[in-house]
């Protein structure tokens, strides 16, 4: 099995790691001194997440100090992006972030500290109601795309927010869903 005979061996020196099969992120995830090994993880993709193995996840991925790239697909429906993204916005090395959900719940982003990310994607419905809070915590922010924004709710209420001064931001992809 791949697991014992290429990973395990290795993992000192990968520096790139998919998880597309969620047995092996749980057997990993498992015990701390495991994923610690990854010693020059830089880039991480979780396919097939369930949102309460995330929380177990993130425990470890904050002490991977070379990490700076994250992609999480997750499986089911989330309850709520505001604990995702503030666990999230504590990765201090962090540059690139990509989540992709089927279903929205709830979101409601309130005080969060400023993030280091530079390329953030969303693939899911987000809400153009929490946009202006989400980017006043992404100063550093170059790439944004959201593939399905949803200005249904809260679009008059937020048409009047203050302007945000990204100054490194370059590339914009917004999908409208009016």
């Amino acid at each position: 099995d791949y697991y014992h005979n290429i990973l395990i061996p290795n993992q000192s020196q990968i520096n790139f790691l998919r998880l597309s099969n969620p047995f092996v992120a749980e057997i990993i995830f498992s015990e701390p001194r495991l994923i610690l090994n990854f010693i020059r993880l830089e880039t991480i993709i979780l396919d097939y997440v369930q949102e309460k193995n995330f929380n177990k996840f993130f425990d470890y991925l904050i002490c991977l100090t070379t990490l700076h790239a994250i992609t999480i697909f997750f499986v089911q429906d989330i309850s709520s992006l505001d604990i995702i993204f503030s666990q999230i916005f504590r990765l201090s090395t962090l540059k690139y972030f990509k989540i992709e959900y089927q279903q929205l719940l709830s979101i409601d982003f309130t005080n969060y500290d400023s993030s280091s990310i530079e390329y953030l994607i969303i693939k899911g419905s987000f809400p153009f109601s929490a946009f202006h809070n989400l980017l006043c915590c992404l100063p550093k922010l170059q790439h944004l795309s959201i593939n399905h924004f949803d200005t249904h709710y809260g679009y008059q209420k937020r048409n009047k927010s203050s302007s945000i001064q990204l100054k490194y931001l370059k590339h914009v992809s917004l999908k409208l869903n009016f």
